[in-house]
């Protein structure tokens, strides 16, 4: 097959926390994948599950913003299972993830595309899984030698999850254990949705029962004073490498909000980073450890404050990271003399190569 043989979907909307995002990011990404010769099968997902596929000319005209049930565009819809057949049928072989958040980020659909026998980019079941649950890569960030902010979680089946009241009573204990102020989030939400940052006690148990309602976990950590850093890693295994490191300064809110990454001119997001080479060059290998420790693939981007003493504390790793006109990735793509188009490209042929990679190895073991 040759690089640019076979079709690629490309898989956006979906769950309705980051559902607008995505949408944004798929059309930014098909549009590339159009620019580096790939025939694009665009394929929206409603905030309900249906599958809509369309054909290219959507690119043109009739990309939603939203997507509830329906897509008018599509030419087809349906369930995943029959959406599998329908595309293997239009002759997809790889599948480009636009996809944010539940259900697109946490492993759930790359074992099902795994399942049904597709190429996909970014990250293989297990590293997304464990990058979308902000307690369980601050674990594995710990155990490499990372640093990340003291935490407290707050888990279905706790006594102290029990009622509003043993909520409170709990978000007094953590204010008491970790000190104000405090970030508090939901561990399986991205693009900083049900993020907080809890200044007084009050604040904090409004917080915490705010985020229990939104999904029955909450992580509370310490707040980190300091400069915000990204850095994408791009790239698989020993192949692996950290792109140009980027500095966030947020100008609607004290932090790196969802307005503030989403609207234009929301944050002033410099790159590469001003800071001294040995400096970009410490953040850079922690995200590139990082992404190694959980086996990512594609490409990665590892938040980082950085304390007034210099000591980088991670934040959280993005396995699917936004690909908007305004999103990091694509920054950083450009500062490297990368087009959205070529990084597109190489995301692709790095899904097909990992795809044969698997499949020999079944046939080894066969």
């Amino acid at each position: 097959m040759g690089k640019l043989d076979g079709r690629v979907a490309l898989l956006a909307g979906g769950h309705p926390s980051e559902h607008e995002v995505s949408l944004r990011s798929g059309r930014m990404m098909a549009e590339a994948l159009a620019e580096a010769g790939f025939g694009v099968i665009p394929v929206l997902l409603g905030m309900d599950g249906t599958w809509n596929i369309a054909g290219a000319s959507s690119l043109e005209s009739g990309w939603p913003v939203s997507v509830a049930t329906q897509w008018a565009a599509a030419t087809w819809r349906g369930t995943a299972a029959s959406a599998a057949l329908e595309l293997a049928r239009l002759g997809v072989d790889t599948v480009c993830l636009g996809l944010h958040g539940p259900n697109g980020e946490d492993g759930t659909i790359q074992g099902f595309l795994e399942t049904v026998g597709f190429a996909y980019t970014g990250s293989g079941v297990t590293a997304s899984a464990v990058a979308m649950d902000k307690i369980q890569s601050k674990r594995v960030a710990a155990s490499v030698g990372l640093r990340t902010s003291a935490f407290e979680v707050l888990e279905p089946g706790d006594p102290s999850a029990g009622s509003s009241a043993t909520r409170a009573a709990w978000a007094d204990q953590v204010v008491t254990k970790l000190s104000l102020p405090l970030v508090i989030k939901a561990p399986i939400l991205g693009s900083s949705v049900h993020v907080h940052i809890a200044r007084t006690s009050g604040a904090a148990r409004a917080a915490v029962e705010e985020v229990w309602r939104a999904g029955e976990r909450v992580l509370v950590e310490t707040f980190v004073e300091g400069r915000e850093f990204t850095v994408p890693v791009l790239g698989t295994g020993a192949a692996a490498r950290p792109m140009p490191v980027i500095e966030i300064r947020p100008k609607l809110a004290g932090w790196f909000d969802a307005a503030s990454k989403y609207t234009p001119g929301g944050a002033d997001e410099i790159v590469p980073a001003p800071i001294p080479a040995a400096e970009a060059l410490r953040l850079q290998e922690a995200a590139l450890c990082l992404h190694t420790a959980i086996g990512g693939a594609g490409v990665t981007r590892t938040d980082f404050i950085v304390n007034s003493e210099g000591v980088p504390f991670v934040l959280e790793i993005n396995t699917l990271p936004g690909m908007t006109r305004e999103s990091l990735v694509p920054r950083a793509a450009r500062a490297m003399g990368r087009s959205m188009a070529v990084l597109m490209q190489d995301l692709v042929l790095e899904a097909r190569t990992r795809r044969a990679a698997r499949l020999a190895l079944r046939a080894e073991a066969g």
